[in-house]
Formats: C-alpha cells, structure tokens, sequence
C-alpha cells in the first residue's frame, strides 16, 4: 500500500463511525471500508460533518476509499476520556491500525486533552501510549503496520515501539518526535529499523524533539498548511516527492529540545504547572 493511500485512511480517522456499523462491529462483523466511505461521503455532501481536523477536502478522501476492498476490523472511541481513537483496517493478508490526531473542544470531542496531552507528553508519558499499545496488541501475529498523523502519528510510532508483534511497522505523516529520554533502547532499536515519519518540508510539527525512526521530507503543494494532510505532494505511484528541509524545522527541533531540557531539570517548569501534568511514570 502507497503512502498516499495511508494518508487517506489517516484522514478516515478523524471521522466518528456511524452508529450502524459500530453496531455491525459489536456483533463481530467486519465493516467493508468501501461502504463507511460512501455512508461518510453521502454526509460530507449534505454538509452534515462537524468533524475532521485540517481537512479542506474531506469528500474527495472519501471518494478516494470508495473502491478500498479494505474492511473494517475495530475501532475504538475514547474521546470522552484519554481522546484515543484508532481504526483497525484488514485486506491482502496484513491488519493496518490508523490512529487519529488532535482534535479540538467541539462537536467530536467534549474537552481539549488532546492538545493538553500534546504538551504533557514529552514530561510524563501521553495517556493515549497504554490504549494504543493495548489496541495493536489485538494483532500479535502476522503482518502489522500503524500509521497516524499529526499527534495520532506520535502515539502510532511509540505502539510500534511497544507491540508485542514482531513484524510490526510503522509509516506515520507529520509526527512530533519524543522526549530524548522518554523510549528505551529496544524501542528505540524497533523505530530505527521499521518506522519512518513522512514529514512536510516546512511543517514544524513534525520537527519537534527527538525522533529515532527515518524521517522523510516531502515537497509540499502550494497553497497549503505545512501540517495538513493536503499538503503532501504525491508522485503518480502515490509516494511523496522528496524535498530539502528548512532551517527552520532544524531550529525548531533544537530549540524543543533544548527547552524541554530546562522543562525536565526544574529550571522552568512552566508547562508541568499550566497543565498539571501527572508526574512521568
């Protein structure tokens, strides 16, 4: 499966189930992807979709999944606790887990601990890292891939780094990186040798700290936010074109870490206090 068509199920992600086929789930059916993509695509038309995260075109990803031969295998929404939610997709043999971002107080989520969690995590631990291993450890044998973007990418890489699969990998879009201290050295090992992080050029997001596994710069579209899945520049086979990063994503990577230095020794603190960050684990 392309990049491309990872992206496009990264951007499924922001999107609620509909409550027919979580229902279909609950009774161990699986959900043809083809099928929520249209159910999905019908609501985008009528402009019935409060959700969706950075998307300018939610209807064209929908028309995108409309001929997946993908199924629906899990999902799970949390959103009125830790804002953990992930899919689990299924087809040709290998499970794709696709974790999603942040999403803001508002129609889909009723408080903001997706952007509190944001900034707590490089202190203490995200509390989506626990549900989002247990949720790939569902698939402990055979050909398993995790993706995300944004924050859903970050919790995607450290369930790569945790699973309790072998084979699994991961490939996420614009993910921040981690506390340098924050991962072991075996989970460490896992992201250098099967994940990578497909970062925006100019997207700073995806520069933030420290980031074991291979990151890869894409050429952005014009016109676009550096953080959005739109913009992503494919090639005709669905891979993103390479492009040279900026200095200013290297300024920005050495200043995060430089300050959650200062964060982690006492010297500021500020964060810990503003968002009463539990102490680390």
């Amino acid at each position: 499966m392309n990049p491309q068509t990872l992206l496009h199920l990264c951007s499924f992600t922001y999107f609620d189930l509909p409550e027919l086929y979580v229902r279909r789930l609950a009774r161990g059916e699986a959900v043809p992807l083809s099928q929520a993509a249209r159910a999905l695509r019908r609501l985008a038309d009528l402009g019935a979709l409060a959700c969706g995260a950075y998307l300018e075109d939610a209807a064209g990803v929908f028309s995108a999944l409309e001929t997946s031969k993908l199924r629906i295998l899990a999902y799970e929404n949390d959103n009125d606790d830790t804002g953990f939610v992930a899919y689990a997709f299924g087809g040709r043999g290998e499970t794709i887990i696709a974790v999603r971002g942040s999403e803001a107080k508002g129609a889909c989520v009723p408080t903001n601990v997706d952007w509190r969690d944001n900034f707590c995590a490089p202190l203490a631990g995200s509390v989506q890292y626990a549900a989002a291993t247990a949720f790939a450890d569902r698939y402990r044998d055979g050909s398993l891939l995790l993706t995300g973007h944004s924050k859903g990418g970050n919790v995607a890489l450290y369930a790569q780094s945790a699973a309790q699969n072998p084979l699994a990998r991961a490939a996420v879009f614009n993910a921040q990186g981690f506390a340098c201290h924050a991962l072991t050295r075996a989970q460490k090992q896992r992201l250098r040798a099967g994940a990578v992080n497909y970062v925006v050029a100019g997207d700073i997001v995806g520069a933030l700290l420290c980031h074991p596994e291979t990151r890869f710069y894409a050429r952005q579209n014009p016109g676009t936010n550096a953080h959005s899945p739109d913009a992503y520049a494919f090639d005709a086979n669905g891979f993103p074109i390479a492009a040279k990063r900026t200095w200013l994503s290297r300024a920005v990577e050495f200043l995060s870490r430089l300050l959650l230095a200062l964060e982690s020794l006492g010297v500021t603190n500020i964060t810990r206090r503003l968002l009463a960050c539990p102490d680390p684990a």
